[in-house]
């Protein structure tokens, strides 16, 4: 290989005419404008491999780039690349016809097969990801089972009646509380309609440890209204009854609290939850202790069924003062049934304080 010549050598070289350096500049242009840099450095390398003179050094990089800049190189590639295939088809068997269609039915059906697979992977996997995404964004929502829920609805069908319309929990949050309405039968003139939930026994609530044998920790709740109230009525002195049994039943989770019977709700007093009444709260009963009231579902245990009875405030501070039991043998059964004009129970001082 012909040494490189160093700076000072190269100025006691043979100089090269003003006319070949140009030609040689224009070629060199040529080359880094249109040719493969990787080319170029080859036609160097390659005119460097001659006998070390600077003359034989130049003509070999000329004629190099030339055939470059006019083709011939490209054209013994191509020639070689062709030689190279029909080598390497010579050495490879020939297939009959039969035998090379199935190899490519074969091919095909492989390629179809994976191409299936990985769509329905892709699919999946999509499916997956859209999934996971809903739930970042939804409450952790507490929910009865299938099962669970059918065995809810049974019951209440059981002890109230055929369900009329089922009111489906617009919210989102902590449960899903569904109400039932239940209207008399024709043949039940004066008896009254309920409201019913159906969700709230999927939370369970922190009851105090002294009363967890008491199996407090899951309810329903449910309002007895006069048969003639309108619930379907998109007025909200007609409908509040359904808004009223939504915010008790989310009451346990909202407060981290429980509800049993005898407790009292009160109302705030910048918030009507009655319009067209003065109720100011309620109490919640469990009707002449009755158990066929009370549900046992598989995986969940016992569920109560309260009712909701409305209160005036003159009620609540004398339920407070006395008990809630002294108030409820003064209060007639017809206050059991809520209307909007119901009589004020008559309240005297009892003899005894009677706790609930």
């Amino acid at each position: 290989m012909a040494k490189l010549a160093s700076n000072h050598d190269c100025k006691q070289q043979t100089n090269v005419s003003e006319q070949e350096m140009l030609a040689q500049g224009e070629l060199l242009g040529k080359a880094m404008q249109g040719m493969l840099k990787d080319a170029f450095a080859e036609a160097v390398v390659n005119a460097a491999l001659g006998d070390g003179k600077e003359a034989d050094i130049n003509q070999n990089i000329h004629s190099k780039l030339q055939a470059l800049l006019t083709g011939q190189a490209s054209k013994e590639q191509t020639a070689t690349k062709e030689e190279a295939q029909v080598s390497k088809s010579e050495q490879a068997p020939a297939l009959d016809p039969a035998t090379a269609q199935e190899q490519v039915q074969e091919q095909a059906q492989a390629t179809g097969q994976a191409q299936a697979t990985g769509q329905a992977q892709a699919q999946e996997q999509d499916k997956s990801a859209q999934i996971a995404e809903i739930k970042k964004h939804l409450p952790n929502l507490e929910l009865y089972t299938q099962v669970q829920l059918k065995a809810v609805k049974e019951h209440i069908e059981q002890c109230f009646g055929p369900i009329y319309l089922q009111v489906e929990d617009s919210q989102t949050d902590h449960i899903k509380c569904d109400i039932d309405i239940i209207k008399p039968s024709e043949n039940q003139e004066g008896a009254c309609q309920y409201l019913v939930t159906k969700g709230m026994g999927a939370h369970k609530m922190p009851v105090p440890d002294e009363f967890k044998a008491l199996n407090l920790d899951r309810a329903e709740l449910y309002l007895a209204l006069a048969s003639d109230w309108n619930l379907e009525s998109e007025e909200e002195q007609d409908n509040w009854p359904i808004t009223l049994l939504s915010v008790l039943s989310r009451l346990p989770f909202v407060y981290d609290s429980w509800m049993a019977q005898g407790h009292i709700i009160s109302f705030p007093q910048d918030e009507d939850y009655a319009p067209g009444t003065n109720y100011a709260g309620a109490i919640l009963l469990n009707p002449a202790q009755d158990s066929s009231y009370g549900l046992e579902l598989d995986n969940l245990g016992h569920i109560n069924f309260y009712q909701v009875v409305l209160l005036y405030q003159e009620e609540i501070d004398y339920a407070e003062q006395y008990s809630a039991r002294t108030l409820m043998k003064l209060m007639d059964k017809s206050a059991y049934v809520c209307s909007k004009d119901r009589a004020l129970t008559k309240l005297r001082k009892p003899k005894h304080k009677v706790a609930l």
